[in-house]
């Protein structure tokens, strides 16, 4: 007899099964076990990777959930207060209240205690069911994906026996553990009614209906266990024994137990917490059999062996049910399609996709050469013929084509797209048809090949930047003209990373939080790492990088080895699953309903449906995903040409902008980037100052290299020193002059990589990307010697001599053609082996940080149209940019404008402030939508009931809704009113009498420009009418002044040394300060509050880490007598 394991939770069961599916299915095949179930709670998510490894591992896949039951979905999906009228009449027609209990007057609290016992029960029971077949699988993904829209209960998807019955055919149906609906009556033995819904169950499943049993030996299971014979035996019901995984080996108890409290926020030297006892690890046959045995023999000392025989024969009966039941399972259930689903896309005139796609890109093509007669005509009708073909023989003329519809739609329906974004913008089909503007991918270099090529399977991604205002209805568009059941949102999973594992295990571990968050946590985010979310892979391979990143891998090695518990269980938690999220900016589109193949949930606060796969398992199993992303400054962008001209499009800005204009670059060289587009950080700065850029190809470059990696190896430096003439230009190889002269000699760019992969070894397009790109920009380490032999000796697809693997002076063998044609090789092309090992002793020290060069184009273009517009339309980009802006950039805009740019900013005028910054000549209007406590329908009936003669003549006309004593309070304080008086007192106790209100009035004589300062920080953020001492002093400006010391708070820096984080007082202003350890240390007496309150400080201001931020760097210190 075998054994397989039918109840099994992996890491998908979030927070609560330790249980990696690599790992776990491994233990599966070491028990030589040929099949195992995955039955994750409340959710579908694991299957696609639980799938693959099982079948990586000739397993047999059973495709489960542990669902989650209630009664009645109707009356679980009532709220609180229904519920509760609900029982109270059930308590009056019990006689327990009266009649006219109703009628008479009464307090809620009066009855609560009382209808308790006729509330709807609204636990949450499980429920383990499994797919036999392919009819099984898909009313599964139903089943759970309707109980999510239907009924969803402290973030659980609830199903009852009216959607079980719907959903039924094709499943199999396990009573689940002792948290069941049937065993939680059996053990209040509620008898009759445990055997009611056994009934149901059975007729709902016929014989595919299990009562489950487990080898837990507590009182509670063993009860179940026993009645669960008796009614097997009763009902012709069979039984099916599970050990409920939880975890994968039985070692691995501790580590779910920290786990587990990570998930319900507790500490493991809590006593009054959760905890599993150490039995649900994946046991072997023999341990199952063992756990029963031990099980028996409390149930012969409790029962006087009265069971003995009969209970024995009835758990190896269950044992061998597992077999059973796995064999009912089929083993090919597909969980997508053999071919891409592509959506029905609607084509026009009776033409194919493909037709319509080339008509529409010659067209296209033609139309922007008739503007362009300078263009060698030749040239472009080439790349369009073979892009084209290359496109439409790879099958994906409907993607394109459903990408132009919706991309075209937005642009009619006051959406404007940015001019590309990613890969895309490489390829001249695109840009044809207009899904990327203004960036002309032959006149930029921009290879096709890096966004498409002919070895490629899966449709290329296509991203588009969309008005951020306006993205969603784009989202809505796509529903309406598709159908609403057919697009969802794409999910994702938050996941353990580094740093969160580490901050969740220091918490659950009570490690000091200084300890784990600010100094650890601190110390791993000073080592760069090119990447948004580093892996300790990422950390670890620092070990074989260059001199610079060897040295990182020390300190990371440092931190691990002073902190070895903290960094093991972090790293054994390291991309396990924490909860469901949703993509960015995916959106799937299918043929048919979503559900049919995909398991959805619905979140309850957007009201959106969301995909349990990500997106690279909906790719993998051929769906398509469109990228539908909301960047503000094209919302930006937008705004300052409505405020130019209301007719201006972003269309329009595409032909006036003059990437060949002088002045732009000067006003950029001087760095004036602030609100610019990816160009306005204080590194960017930096790097403008070292390469003083002339020219649009700067911009590019500078937006490529602008990054922790490329400046660690100095290719600002290189690319500044020859453009500047202070070094000469120095290609790595010979021949490739034509491919590095844009950059001066430095590789900046994945398509230079690629490029002279084609050039001087004889790759083809699919060779350039899929060996030269991915490996380098992916770190493969392992594939480093088939890049280099490739690049040098070529590659034949034939078998090799024997041992030619470790022969690094051969080609490359790849007698299955796995990566494309052969390959010439270098050699052959006039290259010696020392050129070429040279070439690769410079590239690998930072070709990894290359760039894609098409993304740096596109996004730099958006950069030149933020500086165009800042530099020609000041006043009008500026009010653009404060109204997108959040409270603290919009301080450090507002301070921008006043100080650098000559623009003053106006406080809100409730008759002439529009909804956003507006301008008004020189000036900025505030808008009343920033005044803290403005909400959207106070705002609309502000503005509709306008003019106003004075605060009389609004509180008249506004509803007393929209104008309550908030509103309008923070209006007048805001300035708002002060065109009727100054004195924002006397408005306050002009609004108190016509309300009649019983605040105490204000002394208007007491009214000064403090008091004006402290109303608009506290209702703009940000004082606009008088400026306070520090607002005044200039960044970098040197301070010497007497201060009120408010709070220290020491820190230790990366070298282990004391610094500070001070609160001063100066002229009534409130400062942050920071003294470094080099003057803390000398001067720490000062900073003690216990000991002094009154000091003079020397220091100088600069910008603090938050926008709008500024700090006092204080270099002197000294105690003044009291």
């Amino acid at each position: 007899m075998d054994f397989v394991h039918l109840h099994f939770h992996t890491s998908y069961s979030f927070l609560d099964g330790y249980n990696p599916i690599k790992k776990a299915v491994s233990r599966i095949k070491e028990l030589g076990m040929s099949a195992c179930a995955i039955t994750d709670h409340n959710s579908l998510a694991g299957i696609p990777e639980f799938q693959t490894e099982c079948i990586n591992n000739n397993i047999k896949p059973i495709l489960g959930l542990e669902g989650y039951y209630t009664w009645d979905i109707k009356e679980c999906s009532k709220t609180l207060e229904e519920r509760q009228a609900d029982a109270l009449n059930r308590a009056i027609e019990a006689g327990v209240l009266p009649d006219n209990y109703l009628e008479t007057k009464h307090k809620k609290k009066d009855y609560l205690e009382t209808i308790k016992d006729y509330m709807y029960d609204t636990k949450q029971y499980h429920i383990i069911l499994l797919a036999i077949n392919q009819i099984g699988w898909h009313n599964l993904v139903k089943l759970q994906s309707e109980a999510s829209r239907l009924c969803t209960f402290n973030g659980r998807f609830l199903c009852d026996n009216t959607l079980l019955r719907k959903y039924s055919e094709g499943i199999i149906c396990q009573s689940a553990c002792i948290g069941s609906p049937i065993a939680q009556l059996l053990i209040n033995n509620r008898i009759e009614e445990a055997e009611r819904l056994i009934l149901e169950w059975k007729d709902i499943f016929k014989d595919r209906f299990y009562l489950e049993i487990q080898p837990l030996n507590i009182p509670e299971q063993r009860l179940v266990n026993l009645k669960y014979m008796e009614l097997c035996k009763k009902h012709n019901i069979n039984p099916v024994a599970t050990n409920d995984v939880h975890w994968t080996n039985y070692s691995d108890y501790e580590d779910h137990d920290t786990l587990l409290c990570i998930g319900t926020n507790k500490k493991k030297n809590d006593t009054n917490r959760m905890k599993y006892s150490n039995d649900f690890w994946i046991k072997s046959k023999e341990e199952m059999i063992s756990s029963f045995n031990n099980q028996l023999k409390t149930i012969n000392e409790e029962y006087n062996n009265q069971y003995n025989n009969s209970y024995m024969d009835f758990y190896m009966e269950a044992l061998n049910n597992t077999n059973v039941i796995a064999n009912r399972i089929d083993n090919n259930i597909k969980l997508g399609s053999d071919k891409p689903l592509f959506s029905d896309v609607k084509v026009p005139h009776n033409l194919t996709p493909e037709q319509y796609l080339r008509l529409l890109a010659w067209n296209g093509l033609y139309k922007y050469l008739s503007n362009n007669r300078e263009l060698d005509t030749r040239i472009y009708e080439k790349r369009l013929a073979f892009e084209l073909d290359i496109i439409i023989n790879k099958g994906f003329a409907p993607y394109i084509i459903a990408v132009y519809e919706y991309t075209n739609w937005a642009k009619t329906h006051d959406c404007p797209i940015g001019p590309g974004r990613g890969s895309a913008a490489g390829s001249l089909v695109l840009f044809s048809i207009g899904i990327t503007n203004n960036i002309d991918p032959i006149k930029y270099n921009l290879l096709f090949s890096r966004f498409l090529t002919k070895d490629r399977t899966a449709p290329p991604d296509i991203d588009i930047d969309f008005d951020y205002n306006n993205r969603d209805n784009v989202i809505v568009h796509l529903e309406e003209y598709y159908g609403k059941e057919k697009v969802a949102h794409i999910g994702t999973y938050t996941t353990m990373g580094v740093k969160s594992g580490l901050k969740d295990v220091g918490r659950v571990l009570d490690m000091p939080f200084d300890l784990v968050n600010n100094q650890i946590c601190k110390k791993i985010d000073e080592i760069n790492i090119d990447k948004a979310t580093p892996t300790f892979k990422d950390y670890d391979s620092l070990k074989d990088g260059n001199d610079n990143e060897q040295k990182q891998w020390v300190e990371f090695n440092k931190l691990e080895k002073q902190n070895k518990e903290l960094f093991r269980l972090a790293r054994a938690f390291e991309g396990i699953p924490r909860n469901f999220g949703v993509h960015a900016s995916g959106i799937l589109v299918t043929p048919c309903d979503v559900n049919d193949y995909v398991p959805t949930r619905l979140d309850k606060n957007t009201g959106v449906t969301i995909t349990l796969y990500t997106g690279p398992q909906l790719e993998e199993y051929n769906f398509i995903k469109y990228d539908i992303l909301g960047l503000k400054t094209i919302s930006i962008i937008q705004d300052t040409l409505k405020l130019i001209n209301e007719e201006l499009s972003i269309e329009n800005l595409y032909d006036c902008v003059d990437i060949t204009d002088s002045q732009l670059y000067e006003y950029i060289s001087d760095k004036n980037t602030d609100a610019m587009f990816q160009i306005e950080s204080n590194l960017m700065k930096k790097i403008i100052d070292e390469i003083k850029p002339t020219e649009f190809n700067d911009i590019v470059a500078i937006n490529a290299i602008a990054r922790p990696g490329p400046i660690s190896v100095g290719m600002d430096k290189e690319y500044a020193n020859v453009k500047n003439g202070i070094e000469n230009i120095k290609f790595p190889l010979k021949g490739i002059d034509n491919i590095l002269k844009e950059t001066y000699g430095t590789i900046l760019y994945q398509e230079q990589l690629m490029a002279i992969s084609k050039q001087v070894s004889g790759f083809n397009d699919g060779q350039a990307d899929s060996i030269t790109r991915k490996i380098i920009a992916k770190k493969k380490i392992k594939l480093f010697p088939m890049l280099i032999r490739c690049h040098i000796y070529g590659k034949k697809n034939c078998e090799g001599p024997e041992g030619w693997e470790s022969n690094d002076n051969a080609p490359w063998y790849d007698p299955k053609g796995t990566y494309g044609d052969e390959i010439k090789g270098a050699l052959a092309n006039g290259y010696s082996v020392e050129e070429m090992k040279q070439y690769f002793d410079y590239i690998m020290g930072f070709a990894n940080y290359c760039f894609n060069k098409s993304h740096a184009a596109t996004y730099s273009y958006i950069s030149i149209m933020t500086a165009w517009l800042k530099k020609y339309y000041p006043v009008q980009f500026m009010s653009a940019v404060l109204s997108m802006s959040n409270e603290d950039k919009r301080k450090k805009y507002m301070s921008i404008c006043e100080q650098s740019m000559n623009i003053k900013i106006s406080t809100p005028d409730i008759n002439l402030s529009q909804k956003s910054f507006t301008p008004n000549q020189n000036n900025i209007l505030y808008g009343i939508s920033s005044v803290k406590g403005v909400g959207e329908s106070s705002l609309i009936d502000i503005i509709q009931n306008r003019p106003y003669k004075n605060l009389e003549d609004a509180l008249n006309k506004i509803p007393k809704k929209s104008f309550n004593k908030r509103v309008a309070i923070n209006l007048i304080k805001s300035g708002a009113f002060d065109f009727e008086d100054s004195n924002r007192y006397n408005l306050i106790n002009k609004f108190y009498d016509l309300r009649k209100e019983k605040d105490e009035r204000y002394d208007p004589n007491s009214y000064n420009e403090f008091v004006c300062m402290q109303f608009e920080h506290d209702t703009l953020g940000y004082s606009i009418t008088y400026k306070s001492w520090w607002d005044n002093i200039c960044l970098e400006e040197k301070v010497s002044n007497e201060a009120t010391l408010l709070s220290t708070k020491e820190i230790v820096d990366k070298k282990g040394r004391l610094m500070a984080f001070i609160e001063l007082e100066i002229n009534n202003c409130k400062i942050n300060a920071t003294v470094y350890s080099n003057k803390y240390s000398r001067y720490v007496s000062c900073f003690d509050t216990n000991l002094t309150k009154k000091i003079y400080v020397e220091g100088q201001k600069q910008n603090g880490k938050k926008d709008g931020e500024t700090i006092l760097i204080i270099n002197k210190a000294k105690r003044i007598a009291a």
